[in-house]
C-alpha cells in the first residue's frame, strides 16, 4: 500500500524538526559549560606604590619615602572555583632615578556575591632595582635585588561574564635593599577566559 506524499512529507518534516530541537537543546549546555569555566584571567592596569625607605646602604637609618608610578600585567589561574586561585603578577614602577621590576607570586581567597568578587591574599614578591644618578652613588651600586613577602585585598566587578574591573589595596614588607615597607594601589581591567 502506498502511502500519500503529505504523509511522507509531514513525517520528513518532523523528524527535521526533532533534530533540530535536539541540536538547539544541545548547544546552551555546552556553551553553559564553557562560559562557567573561566578558570584563567588576564589583568592590565595601572599602579602605584609608595615605599618607606632606609636613607643609607647600611640599612641603619629610616624615614624617607618615595611614590612610585607605572603599569601591572597579571595571570590568574582558578584552583577552586568561587574560593582559590594563584596569581602572577608582574609590576614596572619608576621614578627619575629608579626603576623597580618586581615578580610577585600570591594565593588568594574570594568571597563572591554576584557581580562582585572581593577577594584577600598573601605571597612573596623578588624585586630588581636599577638605579641612576644620585641614587646609584648613595646605594654603592646600579642593580639590587631585594626580597619581600606580603598581603593584598581588593573586589573584581564583572560587567559581563568575561569582563570586569578590579581594585586591589596591598603592603610588602621586603628583607633587603633600599625599601623597608611597600603600600600598593592597583586599578586593572579584567578579561576571564
Amino acid at each position: 500500500m502506498r502511502r500519500p506524499a503529505t504523509s511522507v512529507l509531514r513525517r520528513a518534516a518532523l523528524f527535521a524538526l526533532c533534530c533540530n530541537c535536539v541540536v538547539a537543546a544541545a548547544v546552551p549546555e555546552r556553551a553553559g559549560a564553557e562560559e562557567e569555566e573561566g578558570r584563567n584571567a588576564l589583568e592590565v592596569g595601572f599602579t602605584h606604590t609608595f615605599q618607606l625607605l632606609r636613607t643609607s646602604p647600611s640599612e641603619a637609618e629610616a624615614g624617607r619615602s618615595e611614590n612610585l608610578l607605572g603599569f601591572v600585567i597579571a595571570y590568574e589561574r582558578v584552583l577552586i572555583p568561587d574560593r582559590l586561585a594563584l596569581v602572577i603578577a608582574k609590576p614596572f614602577h619608576f621614578t627619575t632615578d629608579r626603576f623597580d621590576s618586581p615578580l610577585d607570586v600570591f594565593v588568594k581567597v574570594g568571597f563572591p556575591k554576584g557581580r562582585w568578587d572581593p577577594y584577600i591574599g598573601a605571597g612573596v614578591s623578588g624585586n630588581l632595582r636599577v638605579f641612576s644618578g644620585e641614587l646609584e652613588q648613595q646605594e654603592g651600586k646600579r642593580i639590587q635585588y631585594t626580597f619581600g613577602a606580603g598581603a593584598i585585598g581588593g573586589c573584581t566587578y564583572l560587567f559581563t561574564p568575561h569582563w570586569g574591573l578590579s581594585l586591589e589595596l596591598g603592603y610588602l614588607y621586603f628583607i633587603n635593599g633600599l625599601a623597608h615597607h611597600g603600600f600598593i594601589d592597583a586599578l586593572s581591567g579584567v578579561w576571564t577566559f
